[in-house]
């Protein structure tokens, strides 16, 4: 009955509706005065997708967890649909609310004689940190429109009676902020996010317009005596363009946004520093552009969305590492130029760092070559020097541990970065200890450590939490990121040092002086 109400027992819903009259669902999150929380937290058949709600063929799929913080309720809604043949209002609607399971845990029976053609059916609603479901059935007469017009969303008008929100007009987006120096990650990250946003709405509107194409063209033949009739042909092109006009909104949207994040990494790529710019900015191209010094991360390569657009966003780590970094790939060119960018990133974002190099095979020897002059370094060709080495910067760690320990410390530890390359070639066992006691207590004395291997089991072999907890960095030319905030796929080309001869003698001559 309309007006009841009772506590949520699961936070993952799903909202359908059936009526006589042909209609679509929809769902609107609002604040605590009902108002919209913005025109883009309207779920409907051309923005299939907020935060926590997400229409599908057939219903409207919400998870109460993952909403924005800041809403208060979420409306049900069920609306004639505006190509309907079937009539122009409701002469009855039964709304059910699902469980994860796909149990009913609600029904209600909406009653509509007064010409109602868009019917709040469900309020979800957040009351002293709990959610909690009250039947509605309140009726509107003016339609789609009219319903969310008066919670608060904007609706376009050009053409007759409004039926959708402004999705396709131009977005008002926010000045571009200029680029902070101190939140270089942060920044890049909220671009990621917002592009990741962005690719799913279009991702899910593409997924969204496909099913029903799919659903309204199975009905339109599902009866032999008229699947060839005139009027089977028209709900064909009829489900064809309204397929093809979800697809174009969101597209529209996407390129939007897009455009708008473009314009944005144009306005504050040309400040970044060098651990983090580009190979072709003036940062490393010329002797006048943002240096290095002291960063606290570097750039390890790019993401993209080739299924949407040719957007590339920059991806950056974090630097001093807090954990070991495990480059995987083969021993080869490809995976040397990844080695090699990595690690003229990590010495521009430290100019005082010392670089250990353990290369038998001998893939590095041009990044060898080059940085030989730097103070405190070496480079280890020889598997017979690996024990000794090994032993000797643990012991060198562990003293460092020692002297951390003491009130006030006698000497500002050496930032060193170590880099075992093509490993576990040419390593023994007993070397293991030693290179686990590096990964774990490392970063705690100035070291971080980057390890190279073909696959992760040889690093596994020596210690499976290292595996767990390092962070592994592919060096194929594409591999897969799921991003953290909607788990779609994307593209991750890894950074590689400049091929061109002439531009690397550039990029290296920024460390000639050192």
């Amino acid at each position: 009955m309309p007006g009841q109400n009772t506590v949520l027992s699961t936070a993952a819903l799903r909202f359908t509706a059936d009526s006589a009259t042909a209609l679509d669902v929809s769902a609107l999150i609002a604040d605590s005065s009902l108002e919209a929380l913005s025109s883009e937290h309207f779920v409907f058949y051309n923005q299939p997708h907020t935060p926590g709600v997400r229409l599908e063929s057939g219903g409207v799929e919400i998870d109460l967890d993952a909403v924005h913080p800041d809403a208060h309720a979420v409306l049900c809604i069920a609306s004639v649909d505006p190509d309907t043949t079937t009539g122009d209002a409701f002469s009855q609607v039964t709304a059910t609310l699902h469980d994860h399971t796909g149990r009913s845990i609600a029904v209600i029976d909406i009653d509509c004689g007064a010409g109602e053609s868009a019917v709040i059916c469900w309020e979800l609603y957040r009351r002293a940190g709990q959610w909690k479901l009250r039947a509605v059935g309140q009726g509107y007469r003016d339609g789609l429109a009219g319903l969310i017009t008066q919670h608060g969303v904007d609706v376009n008008a050009a053409d007759g009676p409004p039926t959708s929100p402004e999705v396709g007009s131009a977005t008002e987006y926010a000045p571009i902020e200029p680029l902070d120096p101190d939140r270089i990650i942060e920044r890049f990250g909220m671009i990621r996010e917002d592009a990741a946003r962005s690719a799913a709405a279009l991702i899910t509107a593409r997924q969204f317009a496909q099913s029903r194409l799919d659903d309204e063209l199975t009905a339109a033949v599902a009866d032999p005596a008229t699947r060839n009739s005139p009027a089977a042909a028209h709900a064909r092109t009829r489900a064809q363009q309204r397929h093809d006009d979800v697809v174009e909104q969101a597209r529209i949207r996407y390129d939007q946004d897009s455009a708008h994040l473009e314009k944005e990494l144009d306005a504050i790529s040309p400040m970044l520093p060098r651990p983090f710019a580009d190979w072709n900015s003036p940062a490393w191209t010329s002797t006048t552009g943002a240096g290095g010094g002291t960063a606290d991360g570097i750039r390890v390569g790019e993401v993209s969305a080739p299924q949407c657009g040719p957007l590339q966003i920059p991806m950056f780590l974090r630097f001093p590492l807090r954990q070991p970094l495990r480059i995987v790939g083969p021993d080869a060119p490809a995976t040397a130029a990844v080695v090699s960018a990595v690690t003229l990133r990590m010495l521009a974002a430290c100019d005082d760092s010392a670089l250990d190099i353990v290369d038998l095979s001998g893939s590095l020897q041009p990044l060898t070559s080059a940085l030989a002059h730097l103070p405190g370094s070496l480079t280890i060709d020889d598997a017979g020097d690996i024990t000794s080495y090994l032993e000797s910067v643990s012991a060198s760690a562990e003293l460092e541990m020692l002297d951390r320990a003491d009130r006030e410390p006698r000497r500002t530890p050496t930032r060193r970065l170590i880099v075992l390359n093509h490993f576990p070639y040419g390593y023994e066992q007993r070397h293991w200890s030693s290179i686990a006691f590096l990964a774990q207590y490392g970063p705690a004395t100035g070291i971080s450590l980057v390890i190279v291997s073909e696959s992760s089991r040889p690093v596994a072999e020596i210690d499976s939490d290292l595996v767990r907890y390092s962070q592994a960095l592919p060096a194929a030319a594409e591999s897969e990121w799921r991003d953290p905030w909607t788990s779609n796929p994307w593209t991750f080309t890894p950074d590689r040092v400049p091929a061109d001869s002439d531009h690397l003698a550039q990029v290296l001559a920024h460390f000639a002086d050192r």
